[in-house]
C-alpha cells in the first residue's frame, strides 16, 4: 500500500460561514478525518488501539491556508507520516483543489497514550517504522511551539467545558479548540481579512465542567495574536496555546 494517503471530500453547507468558505473548524475535521483514514488502512488507527486500551493524543498542530474553498467545491486531503520518534509521531498535510493544486497545508505531532495509565507508550514497539514514514517535501515543515502569553492581555474570558465540548475518550475534541479560538474574534476581522496561519500546542486534557480562563494578547493588531487557555484555580495550568496570524 502506498505510503501517503489521498482521500476526497466535498465542502458541505454546514462547514462554511458566512463568505461561503470552509471554516477552519471544517478543515480541521478533514484533516483529522483523513489522518484516521490513512491509519485505519495500515492498521495503526483508533479503532485498532482501543482493542488495547491506547487511543492518539494530538499534541500540536499547525496549519496553513493560502485559498479556503467554498460551499460544495471538491478537494482533496494528502497525508503521510513524516517521522516516528520514540514517544511522538509526525504527520503532514496537504490541501489541494478540485485540480489538486496545493493551496494550503499542515503539519502535526502525535503522541500514543495507554488509556489505563494515562501514559504515552514507546512507539517504535507498536510502528514498523520502515513500513509508515514516507519521504515528501511539505508545505508546512513542523509545528512550532507557541510561547507563553506577556503581561499586555487584551482580552479576557471565562468558560465551562460542556458535554458538546467531549469526544470519545471523555476529554475535549481538539477541533473544538479550533472553534473557541476563533469564537474570540471580532466579526469585523472576519470580514476584512483571513486567517493564514493557526498554531495549537495541546498541553493538557480539559474534561466536563472544567472552569477555563482564556486570555488575549496581541503582537500586532490585525495581524498576530496570541491566545492562552488555562485552568482556572490557585495553580492556573494551561492547557492550550494558540497563535493566529491574520492576512
Amino acid at each position: 500500500m502506498d505510503r501517503i494517503g489521498l482521500y476526497p471530500f466535498v465542502v458541505q453547507p454546514y462547514q462554511v460561514d458566512f463568505r461561503q468558505q470552509i471554516t477552519l473548524m471544517g478543515l480541521g475535521h478533514y484533516l483529522l478525518e483523513s489522518a484516521g483514514i490513512h491509519a485505519d488502512q495500515r492498521e495503526f488507527g483508533l479503532r485498532d488501539l482501543l482493542k488495547n486500551h491506547k487511543a492518539w493524543f494530538l499534541t500540536r498542530i499547525a496549519i496553513r491556508v493560502d485559498q479556503y474553498p467554498r460551499q460544495y467545491e471538491k478537494i482533496w486531503i494528502e497525508t503521510w507520516v513524516k517521522e516516528v520518534g520514540d514517544v511522538f509521531s509526525s504527520r503532514n498535510f496537504h490541501i489541494l483543489n478540485e485540480a489538486k493544486e496545493v493551496i494550503g497545508g499542515a503539519s502535526s505531532s502525535w503522541a500514543m497514550i495507554d488509556l489505563k495509565t494515562r501514559k504515552p507508550e514507546i512507539l517504535r514497539q507498536f510502528l514498523g517504522v520502515e513500513h509508515v514514514m514516507a519521504e515528501k517535501p511539505s508545505l508546512v515543515e513542523g509545528t512550532e511551539k507557541v510561547s507563553p502569553l506577556g503581561p499586555e492581555i487584551a482580552e479576557q474570558r471565562d468558560y465551562r467545558v460542556v458535554y458538546s465540548d467531549l469526544d470519545i475518550l471523555r476529554h475535549v475534541n481538539s477541533i473544538r479548540y479550533i472553534q473557541w479560538i476563533m469564537d474570540f474574534f471580532p466579526l469585523a476581522l472576519f470580514e476584512s481579512k483571513r486567517v493564514s496561519r493557526l498554531d495549537l500546542n495541546y498541553m493538557a486534557e480539559t474534561v466536563f465542567g472544567e472552569e477555563l480562563e482564556f486570555q488575549k494578547e496581541e503582537r500586532e493588531a490585525g495581524k498576530e495574536y496570541l491566545i492562552g487557555i488555562n485552568r482556572k484555580g490557585e495553580e492556573k495550568v494551561p492547557v492550550c496555546r494558540g497563535r493566529v496570524l491574520w492576512e
